[in-house]
């Protein structure tokens, strides 16, 4: 508990320069391909939005993300859920058995240093 509460404290240029893999957070619905991406520290089911931001960097605690409590919407479903509520998207859209998550690099990994002499 102690690691996930320091691991959550640490600034965006303090994660920056952990190991991380990237992964996509497909939206939740049938048949849709679209997502975002997230930073996989390996405290799953917690997630860090991966966002170069100014926002991101003033206040990081804002992008961890508990995906056991939330799914996540592409733009033009959560347009839909604006419009239409959640109840709709859940009974026409979303896919219960659906994974969340590819995979698509690792950062940071091995990195080795560079002389230059």
């Amino acid at each position: 508990m102690e690691d996930l509460n320091y691991i959550l404290s640490l600034s965006k240029v303090e994660l920056d320069s952990l190991p991380y893999d990237v992964l996509k957070w497909e939206c939740c619905c049938k048949d849709c391909n679209r997502g975002t991406m997230v930073r996989d520290y390996g405290i799953t089911p917690i997630y860090f939005l991966n966002r170069n931001s100014k926002a991101a960097d003033k206040n990081p605690s804002k992008y961890w993300m508990d995906t056991s409590k939330i799914v996540w919407l592409c733009g033009k479903h959560y347009a839909i859920m604006k419009r239409c509520g959640f109840d709709y998207i859940l009974k026409k859209y979303f896919e219960h058995n659906k994974h969340p998550f590819e995979i698509i690099k690792k950062v940071n990994q091995g990195i080795e240093k560079i002389n230059h002499e």
